[in-house]
């Protein structure tokens, strides 16, 4: 069942003891549950994922920051090269294209075992791929690229933002709770001059933190491949 912005805010009016929309209006909910999703994929970016096809440019950097388009979603952040497609001979003259395994390494290392990989003859098969969060548009792949290669990305987009109580909200079910959070906490901080409001303001973003950085750590524990997304592991240390 997709998540709409009228259960976020009905979740939010009962705690908030506002039923009717008296203090709070609907317009001003929506504007903290814009922020709530925002700020989600901010902290856990694989909250809203996306596996796109991309087309390389020659050589080895590669930029995704308007791969939705003008208008469309924008990339936050790369979570995985699945895979490159390309053509192989199958049999004389006979060409199928597969889809052959993308491997995440890390750039110092490749820089200390080839040093002059960047000048490398460009070829139609990628094998690596590298990506740091500080350079969130930027990723780069190896061998370099020749252009028109086609490879299959995992990216977390920016969510959509929403506008009427009945819209769908881009975030899976699963985050519920941490969008209803986030509400409570900017409600609850518009009458922060009551040290009580102040304090359960402060409690409901403790929630919502919590709430995407302990599901965070149970993936960590529990998933049979643990092959954390770079851009958390960075984050972790």
């Amino acid at each position: 069942m997709a998540l709409t912005v009228q259960d976020v805010i009905d979740s939010a009016r009962t705690t908030l003891m506002d039923p009717l929309g008296v203090r709070w209006t609907d317009a001003e909910l929506i504007s903290y549950l814009n922020g709530a999703a925002l700020q989600a994929v901010l902290l856990k970016p694989d909250c809203n994922p996306s596996t796109v096809p991309f087309t390389c440019v020659a050589g080895v950097e590669q930029n995704f920051s308007q791969i939705g388009g003008v208008g469309g979603p924008q990339v936050a952040a790369l979570l995985d090269v699945v895979s490159c497609m390309g053509s192989v001979e199958v049999e004389p003259e006979q060409f199928e294209d597969r889809h052959y395994p993308v491997t995440y390494i890390k750039r110092n290392v490749l820089d200390m075992e080839r040093q002059g990989w960047r000048d490398d003859t460009q070829r139609p098969m990628i094998t690596y791929y590298m990506y740091k969060p500080k350079q969130r548009d930027i990723f780069y792949v190896y061998p370099p690229a020749v252009v028109d290669t086609e490879i299959e990305i995992v990216v977390s987009l920016t969510p959509t933002l929403v506008s009427v109580v009945g819209d769908n909200i881009a975030l899976q079910d699963i985050y519920f709770p941490s969008l209803v959070n986030y509400v409570l906490w900017k409600a609850f901080s518009k009458d922060s001059d009551f040290s009580g409001n102040m304090n359960l303001a402060s409690g409901y973003y403790g929630a919502f933190v919590q709430g995407l950085t302990g599901k965070l750590a149970a993936e960590n524990v529990e998933f049979p491949d643990r092959n954390i997304p770079p851009q958390v592991i960075e984050a972790i240390d």
